[in-house]
Formats: C-alpha cells, structure tokens, sequence
C-alpha cells in the first residue's frame, strides 16, 4: 500500500535501526565512555544545564550561548521525560535495561562533546545560521513529548524504549535534513527557513514512524512528506524550495490593484525549474503541488509559463525576470 511504500522509502533514506540512534544532537558516537548507570553523569548533565542557562541569560546578545543553553536543556528534557517513563515500567525488563543503557551511554557522549568542545559540521553550520539570526528560535532540534497524537485524535503513550527510539528518529531526522539542504540554501533568510522547516519536517515524519509502528492512524500533517516520498522527491529538496518561494505572493495589477489569477502558481513554478533539480517532471509537479500550484499552471508548457509570466508582469508594471 501507499504508506507502506512511503514508509520503507523513508528507511532507505534514514535509518531507524534502534542502534543507529543519535540522540547526541549531531555528535553521535565519537566519544565512547562505560555505558553502566552513573548518577555522577546525570548530575554533570544538570550541572551543565543550569551553568549555561545563566550565562546566557547574563548575556542575551551572545547567541552561541543562547544555543548551547538551548541543547543543554533538550538533554535535560529528553532525560527527565524518559526517566518518567521509565520508573512506571518493570525494570527487570531486558528491554528496559538497554534502553537504560544506552540513554546513559548518550549522556556521557554528550558530556564527553561538550567538555571538549567538539562540534560536527553540521553543528558549526547551524551555530553560523543562529549566530547571523541573533536567535534560534525554533530553528533547533527539540526534546519531543513522550506521548504522540495519531490521526483520530487519541493521545498514545509511549514506552520508555518507544520514546527513545521516537526522540532518535527525529535527531536522526534533523541533522540528516540539515547536511542536505543547508548547503543549497542561498542567504540568511532562506538558511533560517530551512533550519526551521527541518524541525517541522524532522517532528511530522518522526511522529507518524511512531504510529506507524502502532498500527495507528497517521495524522493529517504526514500526507505532503508521504507524498513527496512516493514520488521520489527528496525532503530536503523540498525545504529549499519551500524556502525559496517562502516571500512569493500574487502579482497584482497596477490598473486595477487586484491580485493577478495563476500569476503566484507561475511565479513558483519559475523558481522551482531555476532549482534545476535532477528529478522527472511528473515528481517536480508533484513537488509543485504541494507548495500549492495549482492544476491549472501544472499544465501548462514551459513556452506558455514563460508567456503567461511576460503577461503578468507587464500587467503589474514589473520588469521581466524580477518582482515576486
């Protein structure tokens, strides 16, 4: 079926084989420390999580700090949410002891990368977004809920080794996206679109793996990501592109001052074919389709887009080849 097919394409693309969970927020396992319970961790965890939430706070200009704080305190959340889960369940459980140990084994990576102030390239490139930004809002990997919401409404709650493995899809996920599309990305404003795209994309598509799982009705957000995935259109690709029409609206005549039919649907469509992505032109429409073109300029030739976009900027009084 459909969403089975979405789903084993998703696989193909990023793996969610439990023991390549990243849960490291990019640091994955360059650092390997005893993996066996250590309350001195946790506590260090905290104890780092309190220090850099001060310090940025006694600086709100320092946006390094402001990120650092913000993956402190991620840490901190995942940990506290999976421990409370964690207590409810029978810990003699097999299951439950690897679980346990390797959050724990992710605590002292994190630990580890921390103290020595190590960052991946997919990191420095993210502080190097926030930093021109001045924030990072929502621009940033989260700790997610240890419940999830399927299609119909009702809240499922997760085991402590569903919410892990839930909170290291979606890392996965992220980071995954981020050495993707960032690089395609062309200034700050677009580079932010795509690191806030990443979380919505990363937390939609990590959910429904979730329910998927369950035997559970997906949510409505996961129709465009599985469509995008059926059509072979990567998700990356597709925040770039949602990043780069992000500003496009509706040309509107300069006689009459209204909004100029099929003219934003064009105006997309140009953007999407200067992207000059290796796909066929049945999954760029689709592409297209989501960012809302629609049918009517789908079917149009390039010859007529090419007219028809002459026409409607003559009609807004804007120079041939600009104005969105």
């Amino acid at each position: 079926n459909t969403l089975g097919a979405a789903w084993q394409y998703q696989k193909a693309l990023f793996p969610v084989d439990a023991s390549k969970r990243d849960l490291t927020l990019g640091v994955q396992s360059k650092y390997v420390k005893d993996s066996l319970y250590s309350q001195d961790a946790v506590n260090r965890l905290y104890d780092m999580a309190d220090k850099s939430s001060k310090e940025s706070m006694d600086d709100l200009t320092d946006t390094d700090a402001k990120v650092t704080a913000y993956f402190d305190s991620a840490m901190t959340t995942f940990y506290s949410r999976y421990n409370s889960v964690a207590r409810d369940e029978d810990d003699a459980k097999q299951s439950d002891r690897e679980t346990r140990e390797l959050v724990l084994t992710l605590v002292e990576e994190y630990l580890s990368a921390r103290e020595e102030g190590y960052l991946t390239e997919e990191q420095k490139a993210v502080y190097e977004v926030c930093r021109a930004a001045g924030d990072a809002d929502n621009m940033l990997p989260s700790a997610r809920q240890n419940t999830v919401k399927d299609g119909s409404g009702t809240v499922r709650n997760l085991t402590a080794a569903q919410y892990y493995d839930y909170q290291g899809n979606f890392n996965s996920l992220y980071w995954n996206l981020v050495k993707e599309a960032l690089p395609q990305a062309k200034g700050d404003a677009e580079k932010e679109a795509v690191l806030k795209y990443a979380v919505d994309a990363a937390g939609v598509m990590a959910k429904n793996n979730v329910l998927i799982k369950l035997g559970a009705e997906t949510s409505k957000d996961y129709k465009d990501y599985e469509d995008l995935q059926l059509y072979s259109v990567p998700i990356s690709a597709y925040l770039v592109a949602k990043a780069k029409t992000k500003g496009i609206d509706a040309l509107k005549d300069k006689r009459t001052g209204n909004a100029i039919p099929d003219s934003k649907g064009a105006l997309i469509v140009e953007a999407v074919r200067e992207m000059k992505l290796d796909l066929p032109e049945t999954n760029q429409k689709k592409l297209m389709e989501i960012l809302g073109v629609g049918k009517t300029v789908l079917e149009w030739s390039e010859t007529r887009l090419k007219r028809k976009l002459r026409e409607f900027r003559k009609s807004a009084g804007v120079e041939e080849g600009g104005g969105y």
